[in-house]
C-alpha cells in the first residue's frame, strides 16, 4: 500500500471513506452489510487477536472472553463517531486512539469483507480501491458538516426517498442519534 500524503495522527479525528473498484455494488446484500457492522465492533479493538472468520471455530468460553476483551474501551484503536454504508462505498468518522490505529482498523475490515465477498461470489482479487481516503477534521464547523454529510448520504444520493426512511436506515449511525436506544454498540455517540 502506497504511503499517505498526510500521516494519520493519534488523537485526531478523520473522515475516512473508500469505494469499490468499478463501483461494484457490494453493500446491497443485507448479509454483507450486517457482517461489516460486526467487523466495525470487533476490529476497533487491539484485542481482536484472531481473525473474525476464525472466531466461530474457537471454544465457546474462549470466544466469550475474546468478545468481552474487544469491548473494553481502553483497548480501542479507534473511536467510531458515525458511519454510513452505501451500495458502493462507506463513510466513517473516526478518532485515532493509537499510532496506526485507523490504518489497521480499515485494513482489517476491508480484508475481512473482501475475503467473505469473494468466497460467497466465487471470485478473487480486491473489491476496494487500495488506498482509502482520509480528511483530517480541523474545526468544529467541519466536524458538524462531515457528521451531517455522512448521515444524509443515503438521502442525497437518492437511495432513501424521505426523511422518515432515513431515520430508520439501519446501515447508518443516524438511527443511534435519533432514537434513545442504541442500535450499534460500537458507535461512541457521547462525543456528540
Amino acid at each position: 500500500m502506497p504511503c499517505r500524503n498526510e500521516p494519520l495522527v493519534t488523537g485526531e479525528i478523520y473522515h475516512i471513506f473508500n469505494k469499490t473498484i468499478e463501483s461494484k455494488e457490494i453493500f446491497k446484500d443485507k448479509t454483507v452489510e450486517n457482517l461489516l457492522l460486526d467487523l466495525f465492533g470487533y476490529y476497533k479493538s487491539l484485542k481482536a487477536t484472531i481473525s473474525y472468520s476464525k472466531l466461530k471455530f474457537v471454544d465457546l468460553q474462549i470466544r466469550k472472553q475474546i468478545l468481552k476483551n474487544v469491548s473494553e474501551s481502553k483497548s480501542f484503536k479507534v473511536e467510531i463517531f458515525c458511519f454510513c454504508l452505501m451500495p458502493t462505498h462507506f463513510h466513517l468518522l473516526l478518532r485515532q486512539k493509537v499510532d496506526n490505529g485507523i490504518r489497521m482498523f480499515v485494513s482489517d475490515i476491508v480484508n475481512s469483507i473482501t475475503k467473505t465477498f469473494n468466497l460467497v461470489n466465487n471470485r478473487t482479487g480486491p473489491i476496494f480501491i487500495p488506498r482509502f481516503k482520509s480528511v483530517r477534521i480541523i474545526s468544529e464547523e467541519q466536524l458538524i458538516h462531515v457528521f451531517r454529510y455522512i448521515h444524509l448520504n443515503p438521502y442525497s444520493s437518492r437511495l432513501i426517498n424521505d426523511f422518515y426512511s432515513l431515520q430508520k436506515y439501519h446501515f447508518s449511525s443516524l438511527i443511534d442519534y435519533v432514537y434513545s436506544y442504541k442500535t450499534h454498540s460500537f458507535v461512541d455517540r457521547d462525543f456528540f
